[in-house]
Order: C-alpha cells, then sequence, then structure tokens
C-alpha cells in the first residue's frame, strides 16, 4: 500500500555519476577489508600477553592500523549512500510511478531509527529495484532479491561482529575503572586468548564487510543503469500534481 503523496514536487536527474562514484568507494572498502582481514589474522597467530599502563593501551592494542584508514572511507560510503538514495528515491516520485511506500525523505530516515533499522532500509532499496526504470512494479527488478538479501544479511552481520569485540574490550579494561582517580596509572593485564578472539570476531567482520560491499555495490551500479538507462529513451513524464 503506497503512501500519501508528498506536498512537494520532485524533479528527475540522473543518478549514474553518483552512483559509480559510490560503487568504487565500495569496492575500495572491500579492498582495504582485505588488507584487515589478512591483518587480524596475522594479529591472532602473533597475539601474545600484554601488561601495560592503561595510558599505554591506544587502539593499536585492539585494532590494525589499517582500521584508521577504512574507518573515514566507510563514513564517506555512508554519506554519499543517503545522497544516492535519496536522489533514486526522488527520481521514481518524480516520474509519477504509483503505488511507492516510501517518501525520499523516509527512504533516508529510516537508517536512523531505532529497530526499525534492522528492516525498512533495506525495504526502502528493495523498492528502488523494483521501480528503478519502469512505472509497472511486474517486472523484472533491477536486482534479484537473492542478491539483496545477501546484501542486507552480510551488512548486519558485519554490524553486529562489533558487539562480541566491544564485550571483550570492556571486560578486559574493567580491573581498571575501580583505580580511576588515583595518582598512579592502573597498569592492566589484556591475555593472548582475549586479544586473539578480538582478532578472530574482527577477521569475521571483514570477511562479511567484504561481501556487504562488494554486493552493495552491484546494487547500486544496477538500480542507477536501469533508472537512467530507461530515462535515456523517453521524456521524464509529467508529474501526477502539475
Amino acid at each position: 500500500m503506497g503512501v500519501a503523496r508528498p506536498t512537494k514536487a520532485y524533479t528527475w536527474a540522473p543518478t549514474w555519476q553518483s552512483g559509480r562514484v559510490l560503487g568504487w568507494l565500495l569496492i575500495a572498502v572491500a579492498g582495504i577489508s582485505v588488507v584487515e582481514v589478512l591483518s587480524e589474522l596475522g594479529r591472532a597467530f602473533s597475539a601474545t600477553t600484554i601488561t601495560t599502563p592503561l595510558t599505554a593501551t591506544g587502539g593499536w592494542t585492539f585494532a590494525p592500523p589499517v582500521t584508521f584508514v577504512s574507518g573515514p572511507l566507510v563514513i564517506a560510503c555512508e554519506i554519499l549512500w543517503l545522497i544516492w538514495q535519496h536522489r533514486v528515491t526522488a527520481d521514481l516520485w518524480a516520474r509519477g510511478v504509483p503505488g511507492l511506500g516510501f517518501t525520499p525523505g523516509w527512504a533516508v530516515g529510516w537508517w536512523f531509527v531505532p529497530f526499525a533499522w534492522w528492516v525498512q532500509p533495506f525495504r526502502a532499496v528493495r523498492e528502488l529495484s523494483r521501480h528503478a526504470g519502469r512505472i509497472e512494479a511486474n517486472g523484472v527488478p533491477a536486482v534479484s532479491d537473492g542478491i539483496l538479501a545477501g546484501w542486507w544479511t552480510t551488512y548486519l552481520g558485519s554490524q553486529l561482529v562489533a558487539v562480541p569485540v566491544v564485550v571483550i574490550v570492556i571486560h578486559v579494561l574493567a580491573p581498571a575503572f575501580s583505580h580511576l582517580g588515583e595518582i598512579s596509572v592502573p597498569t592492566i593485564t589484556i591475555p593472548a586468548s582475549d586479544l586473539r578472539a578480538i582478532a578472530a570476531w574482527a577477521c569475521g567482520g571483514g570477511l562479511l564487510r567484504i561481501a556487504s560491499a562488494l554486493l552493495a555495490a552491484r546494487v547500486v551500479w544496477s538500480i542507477s543503469k536501469a533508472e537512467d538507462g530507461a530515462l535515456a529513451a523517453a521524456p521524464v513524464p509529467a508529474r501526477p500534481d502539475q
């Protein structure tokens, strides 16, 4: 069931250029994630128990240096994804596609709603796939539901894998909390088993992120190509509110 037509008038604009950039950034994320996985494997095999002052337990203890490169790149992908998704959704509204369930604003907004962010963003992208480049909803989608499901499953998995890593880090640092406020700097011991566990979970998350990024690039390119390709051969129909 579609939602009420928004009062804002949208105009159609091509998305292939932004989609192409986003796709290559996602592939870059996958490439850096390969380096992260290899680095984590090395850390897992070479882990030894560490006893160090709390002030010396920097990020290097719990994550490889390459993480400080991949982090900003992932954030850039997330921002560009939201811009791209808003633009493609606006194109569907501009073309007067009937039965749409997501406005451009909510296609982006659902990513920030707790619990709903596990389902609604996927449904919004699936809607783009089913309507990109055409009016009818019963044609061949731009991306198969299997690819969409694979992308979403690996994406959620890569996010959830961070939970056990955080739990282990908190467990490692917990003994030092009771000494906060003291003049002397607390000393903590990080068992090799905990470092190996962190590396193992991070390795799993990296593998999921590789799959998710590659599938996401396929999703973006297919949807943008379908939308822009269909509109290149025919004029954009008038909006129903005109």
